[in-house]
């Protein structure tokens, strides 16, 4: 033993934040003083498997715990290595020098006994593995204490200063992943991850947690703020903030039941939460006002009934066909008045644009080689009575060529179909039909008013084959 000195607390030197080595040095606060039990410690590491110094997200993260003896005369025998929230101790294992210590972990306190580190030098290191794992920036620290016994009894034997302190930053790194994509929904009903299934039994749409490897879910994590879903596309333009949010959430994982208001093409939805990483959208997905499932193999396509928005109510009538399809009808989708049939016939304030869209069923044609065979009618009907039912002409827009009302044949727009990268729109006004017209065509053209109060109706009848047409 040395000669004894007052157990006055002794300033810490230097405090290096993490990003590779924290240093903690204790140094005498009376330089003049030779003969200071004092140490140094350092902290070290890295992301197993990755060789990063950033350790969030991660579940286990191996850590290395340098101790010195920098005591000019005095050898050090035990120190008490204590973990702090919100780290939680994995195990602990020397690896030396002193082959002969012990390295005992328990409830977060790594004891280190009989080391017998030489003064002037004599250093232990432990590898600590220390469940970092956090979705949120957070700080934690290591608490060290030394004492020159070799079984951490006695007093007058600490080293100074009596506890260290190594802080740890945390930077929140963990993942948000779609498990249910979303799909394709009636206007207005529960998105889930089938077709036109708003349940019950049905698979709703859900996220989960990863942590910064994108491979393990974290059960523990618990949003800073409610975990949401938001629009990544809204071609509908519905306002901020809909009815879908927030999620229930359970264990890392979590459930939503979606709805959206406004029928259009090529919607998306991003999960959010404060502290975590934005991931990726989910797939494209498309609102309609109605739908229905077409036989195929000669099998009928049922009827729609009119769906109606402002006053404006579409319906199709189209009969059996090869293959099997989905018909989707809409009225007023946000995503539609992207065409005009040239500055003689412009797109006023009040015009709704309607559609329909038939598509390959599960285990139908692939959608590249579908080619619906379908004849039918489209109608819309709509109040309006102050003009000549001759003035009423259809812009029809569609993924094919077709024949106008001068008798020419359409070109490619440079309009694309909403949803699509590359198909670009014939556009132009449909001829009426009569001898040798090709569909699509204008059927007729009614006006009717059943009573004295009820508004003038006028009703336009085009017929059409199954080719995907949009028309208004």
């Amino acid at each position: 033993m040395g000669k004894k000195r007052s157990r006055s607390r002794y300033a810490l030197a230097s405090m290096i934040a993490v990003g590779g080595l924290t240093a903690v040095s204790a140094v005498p606060a009376d330089a003049a003083v030779t003969d200071n039990k004092t140490y140094t410690v350092e902290v070290t590491g890295t992301n197993v498997g990755t060789g990063s110094t950033v350790w969030a997200g991660d579940t286990n993260a191996t850590i290395t715990v340098k101790v010195t003896n920098t005591s000019p005369s005095q050898s050090l025998g035990s120190v008490n290595l204590t973990l702090q929230a919100p780290f939680a101790l994995g195990s602990a294992i020397k690896v030396g020098p002193n082959t002969s210590a012990d390295a005992v972990p328990g409830d977060n306190i790594v004891q280190m006994r009989n080391l017998g580190l030489a003064a002037g030098g004599g250093s232990v290191t432990v590898l600590l593995t220390v469940d970092v794992r956090t979705c949120t920036a957070t700080t934690g620290s290591f608490a060290i204490n030394a004492k020159q016994s070799n079984d951490y009894n006695g007093t007058g034997n600490d080293f100074y200063p009596l506890t260290t302190t190594t802080s740890v930053s945390v930077p929140g790194q963990c993942q948000l992943k779609f498990v249910g994509q979303p799909a394709d929904a009636l206007r207005s009903t529960t998105i889930t991850t089938v077709d036109y299934s708003p349940g019950p039994g049905v698979d709703p749409v859900s996220v989960e947690v990863l942590d910064a490897g994108g491979t393990q879910r974290i059960g523990a994590f618990t949003p800073v703020t409610a975990l949401k879903l938001e629009l990544a596309t809204n071609p509908g333009g519905i306002a901020p903030s809909p009815s879908f949010l927030p999620a229930t959430y359970s264990a890392g994982f979590a459930t939503f039941a979606p709805q959206l208001s406004v029928s259009a093409f090529g919607y998306s939805l991003r999960p959010t939460s404060t502290g975590l990483d934005l991931q990726p959208a989910s797939g494209l997905f498309d609102v309609v006002d109605q739908h229905v499932t077409c036989a195929g193999s000669g099998g009928d396509c049922p009827k729609t009934d009119p769906v109606s928005k402002g006053g404006v109510s579409v319906s199709t009538d189209f009969g059996t066909g090869a293959d099997p399809a989905n018909l989707t009808v809409s009225v007023g989708a946000g995503d539609a008045p992207l065409f005009n049939c040239g500055a003689a016939h412009p797109r006023t304030p009040t015009t709704v644009v309607s559609q329909f869209v038939f598509t390959p069923t599960t285990g139908g044609p692939a959608p590249e080689d579908f080619a619906e065979d379908r004849t039918g009618t489209f109608t819309v009907s709509f109040p309006d009575a102050s003009r000549p039912l001759n003035t009423y002409e259809v812009c029809w827009a569609a993924p094919y060529q077709f024949q106008t009302d001068g008798g020419s044949l359409t070109q490619p727009s440079s309009v694309l179909k909403p949803g699509t990268t590359n198909q670009y729109l014939h556009v132009g006004l449909l001829p009426d039909c009569k001898r040798g017209v090709p569909l699509p065509c204008v059927a007729s053209r009614s006006f009717t008013k059943a009573t004295r109060t009820e508004s003038a109706k006028i009703t336009i009848v085009v017929n059409a084959d199954g080719r995907d047409p949009w028309a208004y």
